[in-house]
């Protein structure tokens, strides 16, 4: 049975993910989705170190659908989760060029002056 489509992306995924879960009898435990989610990670970063673009968008997916799954295996719920997202949103929206600085690939909070 597949889930019907909302049009809000990331409840449709945890939806469809907890359907697979069900259609298997499965109950996500955090070391076997642990265990997932480092290999569809590792199978991203091999996709994008090729360049495939199209198997690395399917990796990406991979990944979030597994990141949900240690998610769950949590208790977390998917409203949970979403909350978290827009959380994260809301603080990265925040962030300037006065608060923070990319360094080394990454965005960095400027230092501190004692």
């Amino acid at each position: 049975m597949t889930s019907a489509r909302t049009g809000d992306a990331l409840r449709d995924l945890a939806s469809s993910t907890l359907d697979f879960y069900a259609r298997f009898d499965y109950t996500p435990d955090p070391q076997s989705t642990i265990t997932n989610f480092n290999e569809e990670v590792y199978e991203l970063v091999e996709a994008a170190l090729e360049g495939d673009k199209p198997h690395a968008a399917e990796e990406c997916a991979d990944v979030i659908v597994t990141a949900l799954g240690v998610c769950f295996a949590q208790g977390l719920t998917v409203d949970e989760i979403i909350a978290a997202v827009y959380q994260v949103a809301d603080k990265n929206d925040a962030k300037t060029h006065e608060t923070h600085h990319l360094k080394d690939g990454k965005i960095r909070r400027w230092a501190r002056k004692e």
